[in-house]
């Protein structure tokens, strides 16, 4: 995987050469193309899954999604 750190590009506005790893757009798309690599290889692991592992990880989603919106609204309880 290449640096990001080391990538430049000249931007249109000023003129000047700008690190890609300071631009939003280019972030945006770096962030967007992990998500569809992590994707892939979520659904390459769990093709492996039987009917009954693949029950138990969504209702364990499930329980842990329920936990993070109790916490978020005790939180936002706390700030209102």
């Amino acid at each position: 995987m290449c640096d990001n750190n080391s990538i430049t590009k000249t931007t249109l506005t000023q003129g000047k050469t700008m690190p890609l790893a300071n631009d939003p757009q280019f972030q945006a798309e770096v962030k967007a193309e992990q998500q569809f690599l992590d994707r892939i290889e979520n659904r390459n692991t769990l093709s492996h899954y039987d009917k009954e592992q693949l029950l138990e990880l969504c209702l364990d989603l499930l329980e842990s999604e329920k936990e993070k919106r109790e916490e978020l609204d005790k939180l936002q309880g706390i700030i209102r």
